[in-house]
């Protein structure tokens, strides 16, 4: 959608306070697109407070799109976000954040049951589910619901599927919850659900660091601002595994597959400001556990991530095996092959090129290694032509 116009808000709808960011909150009336694999949502809302009629839609009502997963009918949000206009659906409230809430009313209460929210409800056992229980409803199903058996005609399969379908609701909506209150927006919620289902929030609670492991796009820093917003102290274990591994992984960017040990405490210092100490017992951990594995170069102790270790000893067992197979390399007169690519090309090559081929035509092998602009394909492109024509 091509929001072209923002149309500005001075004041919320909370207490009447003066809002630096748009707000608004509702009870969600109707939702007429839904992605389940993404979370975005375009929803219509019934304000709770008197709206300004440019952000009103004709009925009434105010169009909300953005990133709301689990959101259902019926369900009571507070949002903050940026009023938009589109040019072809109208006025918008663009959400970057929201926490859901229950409704309280008859009419809210089935609304929400029978709104696909809940799985396996439908209008009619919503219904009987109100008329068995009341306004206690939704408080019988967070903490007796197989009182459920009680209500007409559901079953005992019926009650087994509405509970895993209410387990499932009540957790998209404290994860959301949870994560709004530490300034998390709703995207991370729906790519936590697809990852880790109904653990994402004793995950995120007990070990927000995962996320830097295991999901893509989430960094160490935005995994450390979120354990820094819920509490975990800033020596704790999991925080220094983390800011090992985002240092181990990030040196690889720069061609180095592993550090001498005082280098990665030097680092890892740097970034999280902890004792170096603490810092040797996590590295330590992790080497015994096989997480990341040390080894002797020269005279240094060199620290790798596993797969890094394991990808350098699979390249040398490669070349080694290479190395010990005869080579039949075609013989050519190499200063002459050299002198006619560079009469052919008006290209003079350096004393290292010169010496790479030199190298190829004695042994039949070698690594060519450089960075960007060192003149690698020059080189393959010159072997080719002569030795592979």
């Amino acid at each position: 959608m091509p929001f072209i116009k923002k149309q500005p808000t001075a004041r919320g709808p909370f207490n009447g306070e003066v809002a630096t960011v748009p707000r608004i909150a509702g009870v969600i009336l109707r939702i007429t697109f839904q992605n389940n694999e993404n979370g975005f949502c375009v929803a219509k809302l019934q304000p709770e407070t008197q709206v300004a009629l440019q952000h009103q839609l004709s009925d009434g009502v105010v169009s909300l799109v953005g990133i709301m997963p689990g959101i259902g009918v019926g369900q009571n949000i507070r949002a903050e976000g940026e009023w938009m206009i589109d040019p072809k659906y109208g006025p918008q409230f663009k959400v970057s954040w929201y926490k859901p809430s229950l409704p309280v009313s008859e009419s809210g209460i089935i609304a929400y049951l029978s709104s696909g929210a809940v799985k396996g409800v439908g209008p009619k056992t919503a219904e009987k589910i109100y008329e068995q229980f009341g306004e206690s409803t939704f408080e019988i199903m967070d903490h007796d619901i197989d009182r459920l058996n009680e209500v007409p005609k559901i079953g005992r399969k019926g009650v087994a599927r509405i509970k895993a379908a209410w387990k499932h609701a009540c957790g998209d909506r404290e994860l959301i919850a949870f994560l709004g209150e530490h300034g998390v927006s709703p995207a991370f919620a729906s790519r936590l659900f697809r990852t880790y289902g109904e653990s994402a929030l004793s995950i995120v609670k007990n070990n927000p660091y995962r996320l830097f492991k295991d999901i893509r796009g989430i960094g160490f820093r935005r995994a450390d601002e979120i354990a820094r917003r819920i509490g975990l102290p800033v020596d704790s274990p999991e925080r220094i595994t983390a800011a090992v591994f985002y240092v181990l992984q990030s040196q690889a960017g720069f061609g180095h597959t592993w550090l001498p040990g005082h280098e990665l405490d030097q680092l890892v210092m740097e970034l999280i400001e902890v004792d170096v100490n603490n810092i040797h017992v996590q590295v330590n951990r992790l080497i015994s556990n096989k997480s990341v594995i040390t080894d002797s170069i020269g005279d240094q102790q060199a620290i790798f991530l596993k797969h890094f270790h394991d990808s350098e000893m699979r390249i040398a067992r490669r070349i080694l095996k290479i190395g010990g197979q005869r080579k039949r390399v075609p013989q050519i007169d190499v200063l002459a092959a050299l002198a006619d690519f560079e009469q052919r090309t008006r290209f003079r090559l350096a004393d290292k090129q010169r010496e790479a081929v030199l190298q190829f035509s004695r042994n039949g092998m070698m690594i060519l290694t450089g960075g960007p602009g060192t003149g690698k394909t020059t080189i393959i492109n010159l072997l080719i032509k002569h030795y592979y024509k």
